[in-house]
């Protein structure tokens, strides 16, 4: 039996145990594409109507590792089925969702479904022979296949319903490109980076990991040794802030495998060493941030971003007379992305998870938890994101997120409805990786830009092909159109198809002095400069 007969046996072994359709029956539309958006198959009508008004809209998403699949509008998961095949270097894997209705008996549609026993819901096939259990797709470093299942009203033998004229298209105005000169500051491997005044000299220096890099010409100097860890250099943040109130800015580091979070003494005029100090014995981070949640107007508190394997709450760490404090805000973490904004509008930062956002209370500094207010952000399943900014994009008075997707394609915001509900919106989902981002204003209108690009092996995955893409560093503008509410995004390029591209940290700073905003980039291929020539 072939893939696609296959398919279609499972999705009507779940809809042949349904109620009497309904008196105009819409019919189940299957469609599945890559990441991208690309089609790579589907089939419609299938010969089952719907069964209720609760399967009017089923929408469905495969995941990878520990995030579990889900179903939305009135269905449930009763199995997973997977098959998969190989296209040239990259392995494409299918995810069936079975889903039946909430008042249906799914126990026995499980038994009921032929070629696919209960005992294997959990495997699928990579190639003939082969297997691999669920918990092993994210080591494989498969992508994931998208499956979109919907009832559509199909035409019928009298004619078919009015549709509506496809949207006009919508012409926005393009601002000028920027020119921006690539410098190789360092080609060594690195995840982090960060700008700062290291000598007091009055120009901005760069840090990354085991050296800092001293302005105009980018002198090389040791900090210390880090250790090299399953194809990582051990240091995931570089967060630069005076912890001793020296006078020197000191630098805060994040090690994900020896799971600690440390600050290194500037060692100022002297030729000490930079001592290292130990904030706490935690993890694994994956990145962590300098951020403004005391409410001071000033970004120096540290929001880490822990693991599902750290098993920590949700804390951030504000240097009080020098020392660090700790406060939690949540017995547990939300998964993968993290960020600082405002939401509500009352004048306190609150704290954005994956998984929903934590509202600030009036003093952010008292003990107990802060208010949890789950969310799946409009997702279609369960996404690993990076840094969530917090800005009102469309202009209507509420806040929106904008995000990039950490381990798959995508660069998104995320709309705040009237009715508070979240409306997911892509911004670009032809390329991935995109870990980290950060907003500056790049063109000097006064309205911010997002910055982000593709962060090179991301995960060390060898079986990931979308790994071995062509590098690229990108801005973005958002434009209001007419209403306002109607936001278009243009794409600009930094630098594509080189050796730059991104790990964990990038930072926008004017680090010339010219007046125009640089780009500041450190990962696996090195630590680049983009400068922007806007000036000249």
């Amino acid at each position: 039996m072939n893939k696609v007969t296959l398919w279609t046996v499972l999705l009507l072994s779940v809809s042949a145990a349904a109620e009497p359709p309904l008196q105009t029956p819409p019919r189940l539309v299957i469609e599945i594409t890559d990441v991208k958006g690309r089609m790579r198959g589907g089939f419609a009508p299938l010969d089952t109507p719907a069964t209720s008004p609760e399967t009017a809209s089923i929408r469905f998403m495969t995941a990878v590792g520990d995030q579990q699949p889900r179903a939305a509008d009135g269905a449930i998961v009763v199995g997973i089925g997977f098959t998969g095949w190989t296209e040239g270097s990259s392995t494409r894997v299918v995810v069936l969702l079975l889903l039946a209705a909430n008042n249906g008996d799914t126990s026995s549609r499980i038994e009921s479904i032929p070629f696919l026993p209960r005992r294997e819901l959990t495997r699928f096939t990579l190639a003939a022979g082969e297997t691999r259990h669920l918990e092993e797709m994210n080591a494989l470093g498969v992508e994931p296949l998208i499956v979109r299942a919907e009832l559509r009203q199909l035409p019928t033998p009298g004619g078919a319903p009015p549709t509506a004229p496809p949207p006009a298209p919508t012409s926005v105005k393009r601002s000028r490109d920027i020119r921006f000169a690539m410098h190789l500051i360092d080609p060594g491997y690195c995840e982090s980076v960060a700008v700062a005044d290291f000598n007091n000299d009055g120009k901005l220096d760069i840090l990354s990991g085991e050296y800092w890099f001293e302005a105009p010409s980018w002198t090389p100097h040791k900090i210390r040794d880090i250790p090299f860890t399953n194809g990582y250099v051990d240091n995931f943040s570089d967060l630069p802030v005076d912890v001793d109130g020296d006078g020197y800015t000191d630098i805060v580091q994040i090690a994900y495998f020896a799971r600690r979070i440390v600050w290194l003494k500037n060692p100022g005029k002297t030729k000490d060493p930079w001592a290292e100090s130990e904030i706490e014995a935690i993890g694994p981070t994956e990145f962590a941030f300098l951020v403004d949640l005391n409410n001071d107007g000033k970004a120096l508190e540290i929001l880490p971003q822990f693991t599902g394997a750290a098993s920590s709450p949700v804390l951030w760490y504000e240097l009080r007379d020098h020392k660090w404090v700790r406060h939690v805000v949540s017995p547990q973490s939300y998964g993968h992305g993290i960020g600082v904004g405002d939401l509500n509008s009352d004048g306190r930062n609150d704290i954005l998870t994956a998984k929903g956002w934590l509202e600030a209370p009036a003093d952010p500094r008292a003990a107990g938890d802060w208010t949890f207010h789950p969310t799946d952000w409009g997702q279609t399943g369960t996404w690993e994101f990076g840094f969530m900014h917090v800005l009102d994009v469309n202009g209507d008075g509420r806040k929106d997120v904008v995000t990039t997707i950490a381990h798959a394609s995508g660069v998104l915001w995320i709309e705040q409805a009237a009715d508070g509900k979240w409306i997911s919106r892509t911004i670009d989902n032809t390329w991935s990786q995109s870990h980290t981002s950060a907003l500056a204003d790049l063109t000097g209108d006064g309205q911010v830009e997002l910055i982000t690009g593709k962060r090179y092996h991301a995960r060390n995955a060898a079986a990931d092909a979308s790994e071995r893409e062509p590098l690229g560093l990108y801005w973005y503008e958002f434009q209001r159109g007419t209403p306002p509410t109607n936001v278009s995004w243009v794409r600009h390029i930094i630098d594509y198809g080189g050796r730059a591209g991104t790990g964990l940290q990038m930072v926008a700073i004017d680090i010339d002095g010219d007046g125009d905003i640089d780009v500041v980039t450190g990962g696996k291929t090195g630590v680049f400069l983009a400068e922007n020539l806007t000036a000249r």
